[in-house]
């Protein structure tokens, strides 16, 4: 008969994720708020992406606009000041409505 040798040194146990995550399945709210948040952020995703992954820009558009609808007769680089002065006046607007907004804003005492 030969001897058997004893293990020194106990197995532990490997950690489970079914083990505290797998009775989560069983509850209907939290597999409906866990497919929400999972549809939400693949949507975000996708959404970024294709807006990044579009040929051209904006205002490179709004030039090419200028440009076909003076027939030829503005240079690029014309089309490009005049786009810039619009798009900087566009930004002077914005701001002097946030200013009058939060103008009426501490008048009515909101802020």
């Amino acid at each position: 008969m030969t001897a058997v040798p004893v293990a020194s040194k106990q197995v532990g146990v490997r950690w489970n994720p079914r083990r505290y995550f797998g009775g989560m399945w069983r509850h209907p709210v939290a597999r409906a708020i866990l497919k929400a948040a999972l549809t939400i952020w693949v949507t975000t995703t996708v959404t970024f992406f294709l807006i990044r992954l579009m040929p051209g820009s904006q205002v490179e558009l709004k030039i090419d606009e200028l440009i076909q609808s003076s027939n030829g007769s503005i240079s690029y680089e014309d089309a490009r000041a005049i786009g810039q002065a619009r798009a900087g006046s566009l930004r002077s607007r914005v701001r002097a409505r946030r200013r009058c907004a939060a103008g009426s804003d501490r008048d009515r005492g909101l802020t």
